[in-house]
C-alpha cells in the first residue's frame, strides 16, 4: 500500500513539475540563493584550500590542484548520471521536459569533463613528469568528453527533436555503463593514477586539514555548475517552445495557401477512401503542390500539420 501510494506521489510531482510553466517558477526562486550560496561556499573553500592547508609531504604545493580538479572530475561524471536519469524520466513516463534538461546537460557535462582532463593534465606535469598518459583513469574520462560531445553532435544533426530527443535519450542510458568503468579503473587496470582518497566503505585517506575544504570545493562547484544547467534549461526550453509557435504558424500558413487556392480536400474524405495507398498519395501530391506553389520551406509535414491544414479548410 505504501510502495503504491509513493509511486502515485512521485508521478504526480513529476508531472506537476513537467510544466514549463511551473519549472520557471521554482527554478527562478531558487536560482539566486543557489547562486550566491554556492558562489559563497566555493571561494571560502578555494581561499581555504590554496592559503591555508598544509603542504603534502609527497607533492608539496602541486597537491592543491585538488580543489579544481576533483570537484570537476567529480561533478562531471555526477552530470553524466543525472542526464541518465532524466532520459529514462523522458522514455518512461513522456515528460518532455525530462528530454530537455537531458538535452541541457550535455554542453555543461562536456565543458566540465574538459576542465577536469586540463586540469589532470596541470598536476601531472609535477607528480608524473608529463602531461598526458594514456593511464585508465584518463582515458576513460576522455571517452566521457567524447561521448557527451557525440550526443551534441548528434541530437544537432536532426531536425525532428522527437526523434532526436528518444535517440539522445537511449544513447545517454546506454552510455551510462561509463561512469562505473571510470570509477573502478584504478582498480581494474594498473594505473598511475592514485586510488580514490574518499570511499563510502573506508576512512578518508586525506588529512582533515585538507579534506573540510575538499569537500566545500566539491558542493560550492556543483551548486554553480547546477546554476549553469538552470541557465541551459531555460535555453532549450525557450528554443522548444518557439520551434512549436513556428509550427504551427507554418501549419496555419499552409492551411490558409490550401484555402486559397479551393482545395476542399478534407480529412473526411481521405478517412473515406477506400485504398489507404490512395488516400496517402492524394495526401502527399496535394501538399506538395501547396509548398512548391508558395514556396513553403518545410522539412517535414506531421499529422499535426495535416489536422491544422484540414481543419483550417474544411468549414
Amino acid at each position: 500500500m505504501l510502495r503504491e501510494i509513493l509511486i502515485i506521489v512521485i508521478k504526480k510531482f513529476i508531472h506537476q513539475l513537467a510544466s514549463p510553466k511551473t519549472y520557471f517558477y521554482q527554478v527562478d526562486r531558487l536560482y539566486p540563493w543557489l547562486l550566491y550560496i554556492s558562489l559563497f561556499i566555493y571561494l571560502f573553500a578555494i581561499i581555504w584550500g590554496l592559503l591555508f592547508t598544509p603542504k603534502d609531504f609527497v607533492q608539496g604545493h602541486s597537491y592543491r590542484i585538488i580543489y579544481f580538479h576533483v570537484p570537476a572530475s567529480f561533478v562531471a561524471q555526477s552530470l553524466y548520471a543525472a542526464m541518465a536519469m532524466s532520459s529514462a524520466v523522458f522514455l518512461i513516463w513522456r515528460v518532455k521536459l525530462a528530454a530537455y534538461l537531458a538535452r541541457s546537460i550535455a554542453p555543461i557535462g562536456a565543458m566540465v569533463t574538459f576542465i577536469a582532463l586540463v586540469s589532470g593534465s596541470i598536476w601531472g606535469i609535477p607528480t608524473w613528469g608529463t602531461w598526458w598518459e594514456w593511464d585508465a583513469r584518463i582515458t576513460s574520462t576522455l571517452i566521457l568528453f567524447i561521448m557527451y560531445l557525440g550526443l551534441i553532435s548528434l541530437h544537432n544533426s536532426f531536425n525532428n527533436f522527437d526523434k532526436a530527443d528518444k535517440l539522445l535519450a537511449y544513447l545517454a542510458i546506454i552510455g551510462f555503463i561509463q561512469i562505473p568503468i571510470i570509477k573502478k579503473s584504478v582498480d581494474w587496470w594498473s594505473s598511475l593514477h592514485q586510488p580514490a582518497s574518499i570511499t563510502i566503505s573506508d576512512k578518508p585517506s586525506i588529512d582533515p586539514s585538507m579534506l573540510y575544504p575538499l569537500f566545500m570545493s566539491m558542493i560550492g562547484f556543483a551548486g554553480l555548475v547546477a546554476c549553469l544547467v538552470i541557465l541551459s534549461s531555460k535555453v532549450q526550453i525557450y528554443i522548444r517552445e518557439k520551434n512549436k509557435k513556428n509550427k504551427r504558424a507554418e501549419d496555419y500558413s499552409v492551411g490558409l495557401a490550401l484555402k486559397e487556392q479551393g482545395i476542399n480536400l478534407t480529412h473526411t474524405d481521405l478517412l473515406s477512401t477506400p485504398d489507404p495507398n490512395t488516400a496517402k498519395q492524394n495526401q502527399s501530391v496535394c501538399i506538395d503542390a501547396i509548398i512548391k506553389e508558395h514556396k513553403i520551406t518545410t522539412h517535414y509535414v506531421t499529422p499535426e500539420t495535416m489536422k491544422a491544414i484540414y481543419g483550417s479548410i474544411n468549414t
